[in-house]
């Protein structure tokens, strides 16, 4: 089983991070939800393994696995430029 298949991610968890970070967002006038389904659509395999690997790195507990995925997601997003540091 791939790490995608044990924690999947989709854009709306993109979308919440996005929104729980708006005031690092560097382009701030976007649309929220159109940025998520992009981010999502450009992410390869290595990053969304990556982010579930995170997740289920953080605990056995799915808020917690929340957590840890959220916590990466924003480790990408500040590397790709998306939100400040």
């Amino acid at each position: 089983m791939s790490l995608q298949q044990a924690f999947g991610i989709g854009a709306e968890d993109i979308r919440n991070v996005l929104a729980d970070n708006k005031h690092k967002l560097l382009n701030r006038n976007s649309n929220l939800s159109a940025n998520a389904e992009d981010i999502f659509d450009n992410m390869d395999d290595a990053t969304l393994d990556r982010i579930a690997k995170a997740a289920l790195n953080s605990g056995t507990e799915m808020d917690e696995q929340t957590e840890g995925a959220y916590d990466e997601i924003k480790k990408v997003l500040i590397e790709q430029g998306v939100l400040s540091a």
